[in-house]
Protein backbone atom coordinates (compact mmCIF):
# COMPACT_ATOMS: atom_id res chain seq x y z
CA UNK A 1 0.00 0.00 0.00
CA UNK A 2 3.30 2.04 0.85
CA UNK A 3 4.30 1.52 -2.24
CA UNK A 4 0.94 2.83 -4.35
CA UNK A 5 1.24 5.88 -1.80
CA UNK A 6 4.84 6.76 -3.28
CA UNK A 7 4.07 6.06 -6.91
CA UNK A 8 0.84 8.47 -6.60
CA UNK A 9 3.20 11.46 -4.83
CA UNK A 10 5.53 10.96 -7.45
CA UNK A 11 3.00 11.71 -10.34
CA UNK A 12 1.42 15.04 -8.29
CA UNK A 13 5.07 16.11 -8.38
CA UNK A 14 5.22 15.63 -11.54
CA UNK A 15 2.15 16.80 -13.17
CA UNK A 16 2.54 20.02 -10.63
CA UNK A 17 6.19 20.63 -10.58
CA UNK A 18 5.59 23.53 -12.80
CA UNK A 19 3.43 25.85 -10.85
CA UNK A 20 5.83 24.38 -7.40
CA UNK A 21 9.14 26.19 -8.88
CA UNK A 22 8.78 29.52 -9.31
CA UNK A 23 9.10 30.87 -13.06
CA UNK A 24 11.90 33.88 -14.11
CA UNK A 25 9.41 37.00 -15.68
CA UNK A 26 11.30 40.11 -17.14
CA UNK A 27 10.45 43.69 -18.32
CA UNK A 28 13.05 44.24 -21.13
CA UNK A 29 13.82 46.80 -23.10
CA UNK A 30 16.40 48.24 -25.83
CA UNK A 31 18.74 50.81 -24.70
CA UNK A 32 18.37 53.96 -27.18
CA UNK A 33 22.19 55.15 -27.39
CA UNK A 34 23.67 51.81 -26.09
CA UNK A 35 21.35 49.52 -28.82
CA UNK A 36 22.03 47.12 -25.91
CA UNK A 37 18.95 44.81 -24.42
CA UNK A 38 18.52 44.70 -20.82
CA UNK A 39 15.62 43.19 -19.09
CA UNK A 40 14.94 43.27 -15.39
CA UNK A 41 14.26 39.61 -13.46
CA UNK A 42 11.32 40.41 -11.25
CA UNK A 43 11.84 37.02 -9.25
CA UNK A 44 15.55 37.70 -8.52
CA UNK A 45 14.91 41.52 -8.51
CA UNK A 46 18.11 41.73 -10.71
CA UNK A 47 19.34 43.61 -14.05
CA UNK A 48 20.54 42.35 -16.49
CA UNK A 49 22.62 43.83 -19.23
CA UNK A 50 23.61 42.46 -23.13
CA UNK A 51 27.04 42.43 -23.84
CA UNK A 52 27.81 41.36 -27.32
CA UNK A 53 30.94 39.82 -25.98
CA UNK A 54 30.22 38.98 -23.10
CA UNK A 55 26.46 37.84 -23.02
CA UNK A 56 24.20 38.75 -20.21
CA UNK A 57 26.00 40.47 -17.71
CA UNK A 58 24.08 40.65 -13.82
CA UNK A 59 24.33 44.36 -12.88
CA UNK A 60 22.68 43.43 -9.25
CA UNK A 61 19.77 44.32 -7.44
CA UNK A 62 17.27 46.82 -8.19
CA UNK A 63 14.96 48.55 -5.94
CA UNK A 64 11.75 46.90 -5.87
CA UNK A 65 8.83 46.25 -4.01
CA UNK A 66 7.60 43.00 -4.45
CA UNK A 67 4.00 43.71 -2.94
CA UNK A 68 3.29 45.45 -6.54
CA UNK A 69 4.02 42.39 -8.71
CA UNK A 70 0.93 40.94 -6.75
CA UNK A 71 -1.59 41.72 -9.63
CA UNK A 72 1.53 40.87 -12.53
CA UNK A 73 -0.17 37.93 -14.51
CA UNK A 74 1.81 34.39 -14.58
CA UNK A 75 3.45 35.16 -18.23
CA UNK A 76 4.61 38.52 -18.47
CA UNK A 77 4.36 40.47 -21.90
CA UNK A 78 5.28 43.97 -22.11
CA UNK A 79 5.79 46.91 -23.95
CA UNK A 80 8.10 49.66 -23.43
CA UNK A 81 8.37 53.44 -24.10
CA UNK A 82 11.62 56.31 -23.27
CA UNK A 83 10.53 58.99 -21.33
CA UNK A 84 13.11 61.92 -20.14
CA UNK A 85 15.92 61.30 -23.30
CA UNK A 86 16.33 57.59 -21.82
CA UNK A 87 16.35 58.13 -18.00
CA UNK A 88 12.95 56.70 -17.55
CA UNK A 89 11.39 53.36 -18.81
CA UNK A 90 7.72 53.32 -18.71
CA UNK A 91 6.18 49.36 -18.66
CA UNK A 92 2.68 48.59 -19.66
CA UNK A 93 1.95 45.03 -19.31
CA UNK A 94 -0.57 43.25 -21.94
CA UNK A 95 -3.97 41.99 -20.95
CA UNK A 96 -3.80 44.56 -17.90
CA UNK A 97 -3.77 48.27 -16.52
CA UNK A 98 -0.44 47.88 -15.23
CA UNK A 99 1.95 50.43 -15.81
CA UNK A 100 5.63 50.42 -14.41
CA UNK A 101 8.14 53.18 -14.31
CA UNK A 102 12.17 51.91 -14.34
CA UNK A 103 14.73 54.86 -13.09
CA UNK A 104 18.10 54.37 -14.49
CA UNK A 105 20.44 56.00 -12.35
CA UNK A 106 18.65 55.20 -9.28
CA UNK A 107 18.04 51.43 -10.55
CA UNK A 108 13.98 51.42 -9.12
CA UNK A 109 11.38 49.88 -10.46
CA UNK A 110 7.52 51.62 -9.24
CA UNK A 111 3.70 51.16 -10.09
CA UNK A 112 2.53 54.45 -11.32
CA UNK A 113 -1.40 53.02 -11.80
CA UNK A 114 -4.30 52.79 -10.09
CA UNK A 115 -6.09 50.39 -11.89
CA UNK A 116 -7.03 47.48 -11.17
CA UNK A 117 -9.11 45.54 -14.02
CA UNK A 118 -7.49 43.06 -16.11
CA UNK A 119 -7.76 40.55 -19.02
CA UNK A 120 -9.17 42.81 -21.58
CA UNK A 121 -6.61 44.25 -24.06
CA UNK A 122 -4.52 41.34 -25.14
CA UNK A 123 -3.31 42.06 -28.18
CA UNK A 124 -3.70 45.61 -28.32
CA UNK A 125 -1.57 48.06 -30.27
CA UNK A 126 0.57 50.54 -28.19
CA UNK A 127 2.25 53.56 -28.85
CA UNK A 128 3.40 56.80 -27.40
CA UNK A 129 1.91 60.11 -28.64
CA UNK A 130 3.04 63.68 -27.25
CA UNK A 131 4.16 62.25 -23.93
CA UNK A 132 1.07 60.31 -23.38
CA UNK A 133 0.71 56.10 -23.85
CA UNK A 134 -2.31 54.88 -26.39
CA UNK A 135 -3.93 51.52 -26.40
CA UNK A 136 -5.68 50.63 -29.36
CA UNK A 137 -8.07 47.58 -29.22
CA UNK A 138 -7.20 44.58 -27.91
CA UNK A 139 -9.11 41.17 -26.96
CA UNK A 140 -9.99 39.67 -23.76
CA UNK A 141 -13.18 37.97 -22.13
CA UNK A 142 -13.62 36.38 -26.03
CA UNK A 143 -14.51 39.80 -27.22
CA UNK A 144 -12.17 41.89 -29.47
CA UNK A 145 -12.45 45.91 -29.14
CA UNK A 146 -11.93 48.66 -31.74
CA UNK A 147 -11.63 51.43 -29.09
CA UNK A 148 -8.79 53.89 -28.22
CA UNK A 149 -7.24 54.38 -24.45
CA UNK A 150 -5.03 56.60 -23.34
CA UNK A 151 -2.96 56.79 -20.00
CA UNK A 152 -3.84 60.06 -17.67
CA UNK A 153 -0.88 60.60 -15.88
CA UNK A 154 -2.90 62.87 -13.16
CA UNK A 155 -5.43 60.15 -12.62
CA UNK A 156 -3.50 57.03 -12.78
CA UNK A 157 -6.42 55.92 -14.91
CA UNK A 158 -6.99 54.64 -18.28
CA UNK A 159 -9.23 57.10 -19.87
CA UNK A 160 -11.55 55.96 -23.36
CA UNK A 161 -11.10 58.77 -26.28
CA UNK A 162 -14.29 59.54 -27.51
CA UNK A 163 -14.01 59.95 -31.78
CA UNK A 164 -16.43 61.51 -33.49
CA UNK A 165 -17.16 58.52 -35.97
CA UNK A 166 -16.98 54.65 -34.75
CA UNK A 167 -15.78 51.70 -36.66
CA UNK A 168 -16.56 48.18 -35.89
CA UNK A 169 -13.61 45.96 -36.75
CA UNK A 170 -11.25 44.32 -34.34
CA UNK A 171 -7.82 46.06 -33.80
CA UNK A 172 -5.44 43.47 -32.84
CA UNK A 173 -2.27 42.00 -34.30
CA UNK A 174 -2.47 43.27 -37.56
CA UNK A 175 -1.05 46.08 -40.02
CA UNK A 176 -1.28 48.94 -36.57
CA UNK A 177 1.14 51.88 -36.49
CA UNK A 178 1.00 55.63 -35.34
CA UNK A 179 2.56 57.67 -38.10
CA UNK A 180 4.19 60.79 -35.37
CA UNK A 181 4.85 63.55 -38.20
CA UNK A 182 1.01 63.25 -39.57
CA UNK A 183 -0.53 62.76 -36.35
CA UNK A 184 -2.41 59.37 -37.84
CA UNK A 185 -3.09 55.72 -36.19
CA UNK A 186 -2.98 53.29 -39.13
CA UNK A 187 -5.44 49.87 -38.19
CA UNK A 188 -5.88 47.18 -40.71
CA UNK A 189 -5.72 43.21 -41.31
CA UNK A 190 -6.23 41.42 -37.83
CA UNK A 191 -6.36 38.78 -36.51
CA UNK A 192 -9.54 37.28 -35.40
CA UNK A 193 -10.01 34.01 -33.76
CA UNK A 194 -13.67 32.53 -32.85
CA UNK A 195 -13.13 31.42 -29.97
CA UNK A 196 -16.41 29.32 -29.39
CA UNK A 197 -16.32 27.75 -33.15
CA UNK A 198 -13.28 25.67 -32.41
CA UNK A 199 -10.86 28.53 -32.55
CA UNK A 200 -11.33 29.36 -36.38
CA UNK A 201 -8.95 32.47 -37.45
CA UNK A 202 -10.04 34.73 -39.65
CA UNK A 203 -8.83 38.75 -40.98
CA UNK A 204 -10.05 41.85 -41.29
CA UNK A 205 -9.22 43.16 -44.52
CA UNK A 206 -10.06 46.90 -43.80
CA UNK A 207 -7.72 49.71 -43.87
CA UNK A 208 -8.83 52.59 -41.30
CA UNK A 209 -6.84 55.78 -40.61
CA UNK A 210 -7.37 57.48 -37.23
CA UNK A 211 -6.43 61.38 -37.69
CA UNK A 212 -6.09 63.02 -34.16
CA UNK A 213 -6.13 65.93 -35.94
CA UNK A 214 -10.15 65.89 -36.51
CA UNK A 215 -10.96 62.92 -33.85
CA UNK A 216 -12.26 60.48 -36.70
CA UNK A 217 -11.97 57.85 -38.59
CA UNK A 218 -11.14 57.06 -42.33
CA UNK A 219 -11.78 54.09 -44.28
CA UNK A 220 -9.05 53.89 -46.86
CA UNK A 221 -9.58 50.46 -48.71
CA UNK A 222 -9.53 47.04 -48.98
CA UNK A 223 -5.95 45.24 -48.41
CA UNK A 224 -4.55 44.28 -51.94
CA UNK A 225 -5.54 40.55 -52.09
CA UNK A 226 -2.44 39.88 -54.38
CA UNK A 227 0.43 41.08 -51.95
CA UNK A 228 3.62 39.14 -52.95
CA UNK A 229 4.16 38.22 -49.37
CA UNK A 230 2.21 36.31 -46.58
CA UNK A 231 -0.29 38.78 -44.74
CA UNK A 232 -0.34 38.97 -41.14
CA UNK A 233 3.11 37.70 -40.33
CA UNK A 234 6.44 38.92 -40.15
CA UNK A 235 6.23 42.76 -39.96
CA UNK A 236 6.53 45.73 -37.99
CA UNK A 237 6.32 49.06 -38.11
CA UNK A 238 9.38 51.67 -38.07
CA UNK A 239 7.01 54.60 -37.32
CA UNK A 240 6.23 55.53 -40.97
CA UNK A 241 5.79 52.18 -42.91
CA UNK A 242 5.43 48.81 -42.17
CA UNK A 243 8.95 46.57 -43.07
CA UNK A 244 7.94 42.81 -44.04
CA UNK A 245 10.33 40.05 -44.08
CA UNK A 246 10.00 36.89 -46.58
CA UNK A 247 11.70 34.49 -48.59
CA UNK A 248 14.71 36.85 -48.37
CA UNK A 249 12.95 40.46 -49.54
CA UNK A 250 12.12 43.00 -47.18
CA UNK A 251 8.99 44.74 -48.39
CA UNK A 252 8.54 48.10 -47.76
CA UNK A 253 4.91 48.98 -46.70
CA UNK A 254 3.88 52.97 -46.72
CA UNK A 255 -0.22 53.36 -45.96
CA UNK A 256 0.25 56.79 -46.60
CA UNK A 257 1.59 56.83 -50.46
CA UNK A 258 -0.48 53.32 -50.72
CA UNK A 259 2.50 51.34 -52.28
CA UNK A 260 4.52 48.60 -51.61
CA UNK A 261 8.20 48.12 -52.63
CA UNK A 262 10.99 45.31 -51.94
CA UNK A 263 14.31 44.96 -51.67
CA UNK A 264 16.55 41.57 -51.56
CA UNK A 265 18.79 41.21 -49.07
CA UNK A 266 21.13 38.10 -48.18
CA UNK A 267 21.64 39.20 -44.76
CA UNK A 268 17.72 38.88 -43.63
CA UNK A 269 16.55 35.53 -43.29
CA UNK A 270 12.91 35.32 -41.99
CA UNK A 271 13.35 35.07 -38.14
CA UNK A 272 10.34 34.44 -36.55
CA UNK A 273 9.96 36.19 -32.98
CA UNK A 274 13.25 38.31 -32.89
CA UNK A 275 13.74 41.76 -31.29
CA UNK A 276 14.12 44.20 -33.50
CA UNK A 277 15.03 48.29 -32.94
CA UNK A 278 14.59 50.93 -34.59
CA UNK A 279 16.51 54.06 -33.72
CA UNK A 280 16.37 56.94 -36.27
CA UNK A 281 17.55 55.88 -38.88
CA UNK A 282 19.20 52.48 -37.80
CA UNK A 283 17.38 49.10 -38.39
CA UNK A 284 18.50 46.56 -35.93
CA UNK A 285 17.60 43.20 -35.97
CA UNK A 286 18.59 40.75 -32.82
CA UNK A 287 18.97 37.13 -34.23
CA UNK A 288 18.94 35.23 -31.00
CA UNK A 289 16.86 35.45 -27.43
CA UNK A 290 20.34 35.07 -25.83
CA UNK A 291 22.52 36.39 -27.40
CA UNK A 292 24.64 39.82 -28.94
CA UNK A 293 24.66 38.34 -32.55
CA UNK A 294 22.71 41.25 -34.84
CA UNK A 295 21.88 43.06 -38.23
CA UNK A 296 21.86 46.63 -38.90
CA UNK A 297 20.60 48.45 -42.10
CA UNK A 298 19.67 51.83 -43.00
CA UNK A 299 15.97 52.54 -43.32
CA UNK A 300 16.67 55.32 -45.79
CA UNK A 301 19.25 52.67 -48.29
CA UNK A 302 16.52 50.09 -48.02
CA UNK A 303 14.48 52.54 -49.33
CA UNK A 304 16.79 54.02 -51.69
CA UNK A 305 17.60 50.00 -53.06
CA UNK A 306 14.29 49.06 -53.56
CA UNK A 307 11.94 48.51 -56.36
CA UNK A 308 8.29 49.38 -57.06
CA UNK A 309 5.56 46.16 -56.60
CA UNK A 310 2.08 47.95 -56.53
CA UNK A 311 -0.15 49.27 -54.25
CA UNK A 312 -0.88 48.47 -50.53
CA UNK A 313 -4.57 48.67 -50.33
CA UNK A 314 -7.22 49.47 -52.89
CA UNK A 315 -9.16 52.48 -52.34
CA UNK A 316 -12.69 52.56 -51.47
CA UNK A 317 -15.00 55.71 -50.57
CA UNK A 318 -14.70 56.79 -47.08
CA UNK A 319 -18.22 57.74 -45.22
CA UNK A 320 -17.19 61.34 -45.82
CA UNK A 321 -17.39 60.54 -49.33
CA UNK A 322 -21.17 59.10 -48.95
CA UNK A 323 -22.09 62.55 -46.90
CA UNK A 324 -20.77 64.68 -49.30
CA UNK A 325 -22.76 63.02 -51.74
CA UNK A 326 -26.16 62.96 -49.83
CA UNK A 327 -25.22 66.39 -49.24
CA UNK A 328 -24.81 67.20 -53.24
CA UNK A 329 -28.10 65.56 -54.22
CA UNK A 330 -30.02 67.66 -50.89
CA UNK A 331 -28.33 70.34 -52.51
CA UNK A 332 -29.69 70.20 -55.93
CA UNK A 333 -32.45 69.05 -54.99
CA UNK A 334 -33.33 72.18 -52.76
CA UNK A 335 -32.09 74.16 -55.02
CA UNK A 336 -34.39 73.11 -58.29
CA UNK A 337 -37.01 73.68 -55.85
CA UNK A 338 -35.96 77.06 -54.77
CA UNK A 339 -35.05 77.80 -57.99
CA UNK A 340 -39.33 76.93 -59.43
CA UNK A 341 -40.71 78.76 -56.06
CA UNK A 342 -38.87 82.11 -56.82
CA UNK A 343 -39.15 81.62 -60.77
CA UNK A 344 -42.93 81.95 -59.68
CA UNK A 345 -42.54 84.79 -57.31
CA UNK A 346 -40.04 86.79 -59.79
CA UNK A 347 -42.12 86.73 -62.52
CA UNK A 348 -44.75 88.64 -60.71
CA UNK A 349 -42.27 91.85 -61.39
CA UNK A 350 -41.93 91.24 -64.64
CA UNK A 351 -46.20 91.19 -65.48
CA UNK A 352 -47.51 94.80 -66.21
CA UNK A 353 -50.21 96.11 -64.49
CA UNK A 354 -52.27 95.37 -67.95
CA UNK A 355 -50.72 91.86 -68.25
CA UNK A 356 -51.48 91.06 -64.78
CA UNK A 357 -55.32 92.01 -64.91
CA UNK A 358 -55.41 89.97 -68.49
CA UNK A 359 -54.00 86.64 -66.29
CA UNK A 360 -57.01 87.71 -63.72
CA UNK A 361 -59.65 87.65 -66.22
CA UNK A 362 -58.84 84.58 -67.10
CA UNK A 363 -58.42 83.08 -64.10
CA UNK A 364 -62.03 84.22 -63.10
CA UNK A 365 -63.25 82.05 -66.01
CA UNK A 366 -63.50 78.01 -65.82
CA UNK A 367 -61.67 75.68 -68.31
CA UNK A 368 -63.98 76.13 -71.09
CA UNK A 369 -65.12 79.73 -71.09
CA UNK A 370 -62.65 82.16 -73.35
CA UNK A 371 -62.61 86.02 -73.80
CA UNK A 372 -63.48 87.73 -77.00
CA UNK A 373 -61.48 90.19 -79.15
CA UNK A 374 -63.47 92.68 -77.55
CA UNK A 375 -63.06 91.80 -74.04
CA UNK A 376 -59.45 91.38 -74.59
CA UNK A 377 -59.63 95.22 -75.97
CA UNK A 378 -61.83 96.63 -73.03
CA UNK A 379 -59.08 95.29 -70.81
CA UNK A 380 -56.32 96.83 -72.61
CA UNK A 381 -58.28 100.04 -72.96
CA UNK A 382 -58.30 100.11 -76.38
CA UNK A 383 -61.56 100.90 -77.53
CA UNK A 384 -61.16 104.18 -78.36
CA UNK A 385 -58.50 103.24 -80.81
CA UNK A 386 -58.70 102.43 -84.21
CA UNK A 387 -59.02 98.39 -85.46
CA UNK A 388 -55.70 98.21 -86.82
CA UNK A 389 -53.98 100.09 -83.26
CA UNK A 390 -56.36 97.71 -81.49
CA UNK A 391 -55.23 94.01 -83.33
CA UNK A 392 -51.51 95.71 -82.78
CA UNK A 393 -51.72 96.43 -79.23
CA UNK A 394 -53.81 93.08 -78.78
CA UNK A 395 -51.19 90.96 -80.78
CA UNK A 396 -48.19 92.44 -79.51
CA UNK A 397 -49.17 92.05 -75.60
CA UNK A 398 -50.30 88.36 -76.22
CA UNK A 399 -47.29 87.34 -77.80
CA UNK A 400 -45.04 88.98 -75.24
CA UNK A 401 -46.74 87.70 -72.65
CA UNK A 402 -46.55 84.17 -74.10
CA UNK A 403 -43.16 84.28 -74.32
CA UNK A 404 -42.73 85.58 -70.77
CA UNK A 405 -44.34 82.47 -69.63
CA UNK A 406 -43.02 80.32 -71.36
CA UNK A 407 -39.28 81.46 -69.99
CA UNK A 408 -40.66 81.11 -66.68
CA UNK A 409 -43.19 78.18 -66.69
CA UNK A 410 -42.14 76.29 -69.96
CA UNK A 411 -45.43 76.13 -71.18
CA UNK A 412 -46.08 76.80 -75.11
CA UNK A 413 -49.15 79.15 -76.24
CA UNK A 414 -50.19 79.46 -72.73
CA UNK A 415 -52.61 81.93 -74.07
CA UNK A 416 -54.39 80.15 -77.05
CA UNK A 417 -55.86 81.08 -79.67
CA UNK A 418 -58.74 80.00 -81.49
CA UNK A 419 -62.01 80.69 -84.00
CA UNK A 420 -65.17 80.56 -82.62
CA UNK A 421 -67.08 78.30 -84.34
CA UNK A 422 -70.09 80.54 -85.48
CA UNK A 423 -68.03 82.69 -86.85
CA UNK A 424 -64.66 81.73 -88.08
CA UNK A 425 -63.59 85.04 -88.39
CA UNK A 426 -63.45 85.82 -84.98
CA UNK A 427 -60.59 85.29 -82.58
CA UNK A 428 -61.20 83.63 -79.31
CA UNK A 429 -58.74 83.62 -75.91
CA UNK A 430 -58.55 81.02 -73.33
CA UNK A 431 -55.94 80.15 -71.07
CA UNK A 432 -53.74 76.48 -71.31
CA UNK A 433 -54.70 74.52 -68.58
CA UNK A 434 -51.13 74.37 -67.64
CA UNK A 435 -50.34 77.06 -67.37
CA UNK A 436 -53.92 78.22 -65.06
CA UNK A 437 -52.80 75.64 -62.44
CA UNK A 438 -49.13 77.60 -61.83
CA UNK A 439 -50.84 80.99 -62.03
CA UNK A 440 -53.66 79.98 -59.33
CA UNK A 441 -50.53 79.21 -57.26
CA UNK A 442 -49.13 82.40 -58.17
CA UNK A 443 -52.02 84.75 -57.49
CA UNK A 444 -53.00 82.93 -54.50
CA UNK A 445 -56.37 82.20 -56.13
Amino acid sequence: MIKYYKIIFVCILLLSGKDLVAEDRYLSWIEPKSQNRSKINLRTQELLVEKVSNGWLNEGKIILDTSVLVHLPREVKSDYFVFDNGEKIRFTIDGTGLVFDYYIRKKELIRVDNTYHSGYNYFSSKFLRKGIIYSAGGVGFWNYSSAISYFDDQLKEWEILKPKNEIHIPISSGYNGYNKKLDVFYTGGSRVTKYLENLVHEYSDDLYRFDFKTNSWELLGKLNPDLPFKKYEQFFWTGEIFLHTDNGNIYLIDPQLNEVRFSKNSKIIDYVGVDQFIYNDTLKFFLEKNGGNSIKMSISELKRNSTYWGTFYNKGISKNWYYLIAILIVGIVSFFWWKKKHRIQNSIVDFTITERKLLEKFLELNNEEFLSTNDVNDILDTSNKSLDNQRRIRVNLINDLNKKLNQNFNVENAIERMSLTEDKRLTSYRLNNQIRIELLHLFNK
